[in-house]
């Protein structure tokens, strides 16, 4: 298995995919969520080792703006990243054990082009794109080319000498950087992206973080373009952009489909979450066929074709096909019936007809039709649902959530997501039907996605609430549920379960600082006093924390990193001014990568609270930023358990690693100064130690 990454000022994306191409999956996040370089390390490798399976991730390419020192790997001064001379490469190597290359991101765009759009057929080729800078590709004889400083074709903000953005173009043309008033036009020009191979300029672009695949694997020889149609340009985003472009037009996707369905003969609908958002105004890139009458597999092939995609990958008992265009899947389906077997969700299917296809979704709002013209039609009264912003299924909701049990935490997900209410009807009957949701019919992996989502949206809260509603909260996390009706003493102004909810709810939109936030008094149950105290919560919440997400199949990466959190929550919250700056010191080397993560956990703790002095974390906070500053830094291991036992004579035991840890802390007490060689002093006189 393959990855790309690519990496803006406004988002970072991750996309897996195998040796032929097909996507696996494609994870986006914000990249001021992330923070730091290591922060972004942590959250890649997590998502990688979530989505790869059993299957081993061998090889990652990280697509990134600015200046990149290719051969070391190194991210060397981004105009829109606060990074500096950071060893990517190297850092997210150690983290998955895989290869990574860095590389420019227009130079990938490039390759891409070269390979599966505009510039196929061809063994020269030049890669324009601009937006708050001008960045190119170029493909001489066949081969991408970066010339002797690894920046050929950045045709705008080249590098000084001293690493810095000169915001020059070559030859000395300056080239005008747009101001933040001019951000909606720039945002309008950046699909003008030339691909100078005779192609005309692009409207449409491929996903940077899927280009990069193409730095990943071999690359596929020259082929020549799908007989009638030119292979449009396309194009990721150059040096300094930050801004991700659509794959293709919703136009370009309708004329696409009604072409193949012309040719074929046969009538074909859009259908669901893409019509959906389209009218919600979301994003909305992977859209769903149903063919009436007519056959979804041949259907698929013939757009496949007329796309200029790979084959189709269909799923012969299910009558369905999925085309992959990078960033984008499109799956096809024949008009169909469905009945389910009682321990199971995968459905027996029959042809049928269009209504009966609608009835058996999920929700009205996911049965709108679209026809190829790019008309709305509306058969079960999904428009007005979603004009009045309420979930309802197109059939009994008994019936829709006995065929399929996921749908229940699918509308709690909506719901969260888009900030709509349930039927009154669906609260009953997810009451009713909440045995089925465990094994063997939904696995605790796809009820661990849900789960995902719902921290993700924008009410978590509400998800949660509506979890405890429907009385599925203890059936897929029971733990969280032990926390209701357990009183709290002191500042605490509801029981621990709805001090939790207030917490998850007051935190950043950060999945696992969520996970983390929702765990974190999990604990209080089982060292519940009865006098309000519950000594020792924070070290109980870690285990269940552990134990649960282990049962929801979540990597051992994100588990740690839940875990560490829970187990640390309470050492800002009890922080005095009385501290010293050892004692800061020992807060950010246990918290090490995950510090402020922890800051914001006990920022949104102390919010969902009535605690009295919340200023102090600002004035933690501070001191905290003092001592990650000071350099030589203290925090930083300077002797190793080698050394340790040459200058003491000794050979391997316990003693090693109780002096080590010993002269750490006379380091960050500051008895000891930072320094290699007078940690070493220090052991060789004090035979004592």
């Amino acid at each position: 298995m393959l990855a790309g990454i690519d990496l803006g000022g406004t988002q970072v994306r991750v996309a897996l995919a195998r040796s032929d191409g097909r996507l696996v999956a494609s994870i986006k996040t914000k990249t001021s969520l992330l923070g730091t370089p290591q922060g972004l390390v942590d959250w890649a490798s997590s998502e990688i080792d979530r989505h790869r399976g059993r299957e081993k991730v061998r090889s990652i390419t990280i697509a990134a703006p600015g200046p990149i020192d290719v051969k070391r790997g190194v991210l060397v001064n981004p105009p829109n990243l606060p990074w500096q001379n950071v060893p990517l490469a190297a850092m997210l190597g150690r983290a998955t054990g895989a290869k990574v290359q860095l590389a420019n991101d227009a130079d990938m765009a490039g390759l891409g082009e070269f390979h599966h759009g505009a510039g196929r057929g061809t063994r020269n080729m030049v890669y324009i794109t601009w937006s708050t800078g001008v960045g190119g590709g170029l493909i001489i004889d066949g081969k991408l080319h970066r010339g002797g400083h690894g920046t050929a074709g950045e045709v705008g903000r080249p590098s000084r000498p001293d690493g810095r953005g000169a915001g020059r173009a070559l030859h000395g043309h300056r080239v005008d950087q747009p101001h933040q008033r001019d951000r909606s036009r720039d945002v309008r020009d950046r699909r003008r992206r030339l691909s100078l191979v005779g192609a005309r300029p692009a409207d449409d672009a491929r996903d940077p973080a899927l280009l990069a695949l193409h730095q990943a694997r071999p690359p596929a020889p020259p082929a020549p373009c799908p007989t009638g149609r030119s292979r449009r340009a396309g194009g990721s985003r150059g040096m300094g952009s930050d801004q991700p472009v659509a794959d293709i037009s919703d136009q370009e996707l309708l004329r696409l489909l009604k072409q193949a369905a012309s040719d074929l003969r046969v009538k074909a609908w859009i259908v669901g979450g893409y019509v959906r958002d389209v009218l919600l105004e979301r994003p909305h890139p992977n859209p769903d066929v149903v063919v009436e009458d007519g056959d979804a597999l041949a259907l698929a092939r013939r757009f496949a074709e007329v796309a200029g995609a790979p084959p189709p990958v269909t799923f012969e008992r299910y009558g369905t096909a999925q085309v992959t265009l990078p960033g984008h899947l499109v799956e096809f389906v024949t008009a169909r019936a469905e009945s389910y077997a009682p321990d199971s969700r995968k459905p027996d299917v029959r042809p049928a007809s269009l209504e009966e296809d609608l009835r058996r979704r999920d929700f009205t709002i996911n049965t709108l039709l679209m026809d190829l013209e790019g008309g709305i039609h509306d058969r079960l009264g999904g428009r007005r649902d979603l004009e009045a912003g309420t979930l309802r299924t197109p059939a009994d909701p008994m019936r829709t959530f006995a065929d399929d049990p996921l749908r229940m935490l699918r509308g709690i997900r909506f719901a969260a997501e888009l900030g709509f209410q349930l039927a009154p009807d669906l609260l009953p009957a997810m009451r009713a039907m909440k045995s089925r949701l465990s094994p063997p019919v939904i696995s605790a992996e796809r009820v661990a996605d849900e789960l995902r989502k719902m921290l993700e949206s924008p009410r978590p809260k509400l998800a949660l609430e509506l979890l405890d509603g429907s009385e599925l909260l203890g059936v897929i996390l029971p733990e969280i549920e032990a926390c209701k009706g357990v009183a709290q003493s002191g500042y605490h102004t509801h029981d621990v379960f709805g001090h939790t909810l207030l917490t998850v709810d007051a935190t950043p939109p950060d999945l696992l600082l969520r996970v983390a936030a929702l765990f974190h008094d999990a604990g209080k149950p089982a060292t519940a006093k009865g006098d309000g105290t519950f000594m020792g919560h924070e070290e109980v919440g870690a285990g269940i924390a552990k134990a649960a997400l282990e049962r929801l199949r979540f990597s051992q990466k994100e588990i740690d990193v839940v875990v560490a959190l829970v187990r640390l929550h309470l050492r800002p919250v009890f922080y005095k001014s009385e501290w010293t700056d050892g004692a800061v010191r020992r807060l950010a080397r246990d918290a090490g990568p995950l510090l402020d993560r922890l800051m914001a956990l006990a920022r949104a703790d102390i919010g969902a609270s009535a605690y009295p002095e919340p200023e102090k974390l600002d004035e933690l906070q501070a001191r905290l930023d003092q001592v990650r500053s000071e350099r030589p830094s203290r925090l930083a291991p300077l002797i190793s358990g080698e050394e340790i036992m040459a200058i003491r004579g000794i050979g391997p035991g316990p003693e090693v690693g109780r002096i080590k840890r010993r002269l750490e802390e006379l380091v960050l007490d500051g008895e000891v100064p930072p320094d290699e060689q007078a940690v070493k002093d220090y052991l060789a006189t004090h035979p004592q130690l």
